[in-house]
């Protein structure tokens, strides 16, 4: 799965789901080695903390 596949997939999931989900679970679910989910859920929360590019919401 390309990179940004696996940002929008991971990001999906994020957005649904109504607990926290471990980086193993997201990668078992999306057939992804757990290091690039990890370096997936890194790159998403340096993206939401970018104040030049506003996603609509704030991340907790």
């Amino acid at each position: 799965m390309a990179d940004t596949h696996i940002a929008g997939a991971i990001e999906a999931i994020l957005m649904v789901v109504d607990e926290p989900v471990a980086p193993a679970d997201i990668a078992a679910a999306l057939d992804v080695p757990e290091p690039e989910v990890v370096a997936a859920l890194h790159a998403l929360r340096d993206e939401y903390a970018d104040p030049d590019r506003p996603r609509g919401f704030e991340p907790a």
